[in-house]
């Protein structure tokens, strides 16, 4: 932890150093920018701890993208690379809910030749356009079907949940997409709410969590689940050896931003909204423990993980098909629902 909170204009001014020390000799940088909630916040706000810093960095030195982690100061730091190929148009970002909000707000970091400032002028101008607007919802949109049809024909539990997180996901920000709000992983359900809070639409998010498995979980389930992902992810961190998704969010300095992360949420009245964000942990977790913990201690560890699919409605493969088609049914609605505020919303420009 840093000896001393810094401010957001303190954070972004450690991220424009950390990336100009690690990327100055990289022949294929192209630029650097902020990605998520940093982009909206007063700089002169404190910025707590336990939250991350990501960083988007554009080089011809990744096929694709490449996620790290690290401590920098006491802070989470996120580097997402990606190969400029990505980027290669202000309509592609436009048509993109990953890039586009980023690319609206002032989130530029590094620009040596200009490459990210004449996309940024592009995306500012025209973010409120229908089209793109509709882009970017039916980009997500795509997601979902796409994640349903492997839902229907996961494997196992692992597999399973896998798709179904992204489901949510991707839902999370299709809703939030077409109501021109920023994307957010951990923070995107209590986002959700008061969106659709917002716009008179409160009974659609309580069929979003419904389909969720969400919509039971009282306050002291939520606090008994976040307490067993901790010991999880906690037990997880020592025994890890065997590669599997998502393992480079198994560090030690993360710890906070699932712990403390997770209480911001709960100090909304989020208990139903921070589920998602506890089984990102807890599922990863558990089976790690399960692949390389000991043998007498994987029974109890996926007791506990069992207890918590049990409250999600999801502990049985029967459960977990009855759900796919709670999960189709929700998404017809969803589609009806983004269509007909991509003609109806006075904040869409055409």
């Amino acid at each position: 932890m840093p000896a001393e909170t810094m401010t957001v204009r303190q954070i972004i001014e450690m991220a424009r150093n950390h990336i100009q020390e690690n990327f100055s000799d990289d022949p294929g940088f192209k630029g650097a920018y902020l990605i998520g909630s940093i982009n909206h916040m007063s700089p002169d706000s404190p910025f707590p701890e336990y939250r991350d810093i990501d960083i988007g960095v554009i080089t011809d030195s990744v096929d694709d993208r490449r996620n790290t982690e690290q401590d920098v100061n006491g802070y989470i730091v996120e580097v997402i690379c990606g190969n400029p190929s990505l980027f290669s148009s202000a309509e592609k970002i436009l048509s993109s809910c990953l890039h586009a909000d980023n690319f609206a707000a002032e989130s530029i970091l590094l620009d040596p030749d200009g490459f990210l400032e004449t996309i940024h002028q592009k995306v500012k101008s025209e973010f409120s356009r229908r089209k793109w607007i509709q882009a970017r919802c039916y980009q997500e949109i795509e997601s979902i079907s796409e994640n349903l049809k492997n839902m229907k024909q996961a494997a196992g539990l692992s597999d399973y949940m896998f798709n179904f997180g992204r489901y949510a996901m991707f839902s999370t920000g299709a809703l939030t997409a077409v109501h021109q709000f920023p994307p957010t992983h951990r923070c995107g359900p209590i986002q959700l709410r008061n969106i659709l809070h917002r716009a008179g639409d409160d009974e659609l998010f309580e069929n979003y969590l419904q389909v969720t498995g969400t919509s039971e979980i009282s306050k002291e389930e939520a606090e008994h689940f976040l307490e067993d992902a901790v010991c999880a992810f906690d037990r997880a961190i020592e025994v890890f050896k065997t590669p599997i998704l998502y393992a480079y969010k198994l560090e030690p300095f993360i710890r906070p931003y699932l712990l403390e992360g997770t209480k911001e949420i709960f100090r909304q009245g989020g208990y139903r909204e921070a589920i998602f964000w506890i089984a990102r942990f807890f599922v990863i977790a558990s089976m790690v423990i399960q692949t390389d913990g000991r043998e007498e201690e994987k029974p109890a560890a996926m007791a506990k993980l069992a207890q918590f699919l049990h409250a999600l409605g999801i502990d049985t493969s029967q459960a977990r098909a009855q759900r796919t088609l709670a999960c189709e049914a929700f998404h017809a609605r969803l589609c009806n629902y983004i269509d007909k505020t991509l003609q109806t919303s006075p904040d869409i420009t055409d």
